[in-house]
């Protein structure tokens, strides 16, 4: 879990720690509303996340919420979002059926409200007003045809592969014309078959490289690394919680030995204590430092 707190990036110990949620599983709300957050990766690895609520902020992309595939409602107006391409993100998003994305600067765009509802048409609000049946058959007329920079990079591709095998085909019937027209009718046949052999093997090696970029395509799961704390580290938050050191004897010696889940929770809690603890003044620091020292004096 990621324990450094950056001001502009929305962690995942800030998310457990609003949430009070014990895993990202459980996650299936999220508000940071005003909150300065420009990089909201971490949505990520919300797989449950159902409603967001990050109105206010500085996000300027809407890719990180394209894995989010229980998103029913996004809130995100007031935000940096200059693109309307950047809503094809959403496409792969089957429940979303509420988006306010107004006060964006993407809001500015010609028939932009069209263009959301063409290329989201199972949107039933927008912008806090509701979508008639009316309206989202006048998008599919008015709005504008949205797609990402590597989709258009695609769809060019093909065409430019298309029109290639059509001129391929076109030299072909022009070279079998012209073999027509000056050889006997032997070696015309025999002509033909020798060009039906030689464009089966073209498209046996056409196949076969298509085969091989399918299996290139093959993306790994990533996955999480256990939380571990050093001596070092140990003794720095003893320290910022006003404590003595644990000498290193004390800190490597054994120990009766926790489940992954146990130690994953325990984590998780101390760091939005940490967190939390940034927002108090002295005297309410002072009351923390006291109870700790209780708890630890009880315990021995």
């Amino acid at each position: 879990m990621e324990c450094e707190y950056t001001k502009d990036r929305l962690s995942e110990a800030l998310v457990l720690a609003r949430t009070r949620a014990t895993d990202f599983e459980s996650v299936k709300k999220l508000n940071f509303w005003g909150s300065g957050i420009r990089d909201v990766s971490v949505v990520k690895k919300l797989p449950n996340l159902e409603v967001c609520s990050l109105s206010v902020n500085n996000i300027s992309t809407l890719e990180d919420f394209s894995e989010c595939e229980n998103l029913r409602e996004i809130f995100i107006r007031k935000n940096k979002i200059e693109d309307l391409s950047e809503i094809c993100h959403l496409k792969t998003l089957p429940n979303l059926k509420n988006l306010w994305l107004a006060d964006n600067p993407c809001d500015q765009t010609e028939n932009y409200r069209q263009t959301v509802l063409k290329t989201l048409p199972n949107l039933q609000k927008l912008d806090n007003i509701a979508v008639s049946e009316d309206e989202l058959a006048q998008a599919q007329e008015d709005g504008v045809d949205l797609s990402l920079d590597g989709d258009q990079d695609e769809d060019e591709e093909a065409q430019n592969q298309i029109t290639d095998e059509t001129q391929q085909e076109i030299n072909k019937d022009e070279e079998e014309n012209k073999i027509d027209a000056t050889e006997s009718e032997i070696d015309t046949k025999s002509s033909k078959n020798e060009t039906h052999i030689s464009n089966g093997a073209t498209k046996k090696d056409i196949n076969k490289k298509k085969e091989q970029k399918t299996k290139e395509k093959g993306l790994a799961d990533s996955m999480l690394d256990p939380v571990t704390l050093s001596w070092e580290e140990t003794n720095k938050i003893r320290e910022e919680l006003g404590l003595k050191p644990l000498p290193l004897e004390k800190i490597t010696s054994p120990r009766p030995v926790r489940s992954t889940k146990e130690k994953s929770r325990n984590a998780h809690v101390l760091q939005a204590v940490l967190l939390l603890l940034r927002d108090l003044d002295k005297d309410h620091l002072e009351i923390v430092q006291n109870t700790v020292q209780r708890m630890l004096s009880s315990d021995s």
